[in-house]
């Protein structure tokens, strides 16, 4: 039996994820036990080990908090934030969150993220690239973002920058079931590695600032908002 806490002060976005879990339950055979907690305290003092935590770390200005103070004690627990505010959603970096989901919560949205959280979970999905010093295997998640410079794609990764030979469109047609979106024609980007959008400027969680074009916005934060 696999322990979930709903950390949700809203009582309808906490019976649509339990809804929403049920069915994810019933199509992949695996045996949830659900608690909700209505406040970041009654959380905190439960102290039980749970094996995933949903949490929205905007509600009642203590949920980031409880994040923090979950992760401090706990390093195992896969900790997913689930928000309206694509601000607050950045910040699941700051506590090493599983991932997060953008509200209202749907049997897709959980399905991509939830599976990662159990160990029947399929391998990380990785891409082979030629680097000019031989191949490179990179974990697609690992990716923050490819860019095209002159005839070379540079792939900004965890573990550094990569070059290799192809073209922006093969590359996003790979990396689009991923969570991957042009920003423009020079930057594909990973949605989940996207901490701030200003304007026209798009603020990566690794600091890197980019320039999201006119004719892609509507396209780009669109996919964002899907989460």
């Amino acid at each position: 039996m696999t322990e979930i806490a709903i950390v949700e002060a809203n009582d309808a976005d906490a019976e649509r994820l339990r809804s929403v879990l049920t069915e994810f339950s019933s199509l992949h055979g695996i045996d949830f036990s659900v608690t909700r907690y209505p406040t970041a305290e009654e959380f905190l003092s439960e102290r039980k080990n749970f094996r995933v935590v949903f949490l929205d770390p905007d509600f009642a200005a203590g949920g980031m908090e409880a994040a923090r103070q979950l992760r401090g004690r706990n390093a195992e627990t896969a900790i997913v934030f689930v928000t309206r505010n694509l601000l607050q959603a950045a910040k699941s970096y700051e506590v090493d969150a599983l991932d997060y989901i953008i509200k209202p919560v749907t049997l897709e949205r959980l399905s991509m993220r939830l599976p990662r959280a159990f160990c029947t979970e399929a391998p990380a999905k990785t891409v082979m690239i030629k680097d000019r010093m031989g191949p490179v295997q990179i974990a697609v998640e690992s990716i923050h973002y490819v860019e095209i410079h002159g005839h070379a794609l540079l792939w900004h990764t965890e573990q550094g920058t990569f070059s290799s030979c192809g073209t922006m469109k093969g590359v996003a047609e790979m990396l689009a079931p991923y969570g991957f979106s042009l920003c423009n024609s020079c930057y594909l980007v990973n949605l989940r590695r996207v901490y701030r959008v200003k304007g026209y400027t798009l603020t990566m969680a690794s600091g890197d600032v980019l320039k999201i074009s006119q004719p892609r916005k509507k396209e780009f934060i669109a996919a964002l908002r899907r989460g």
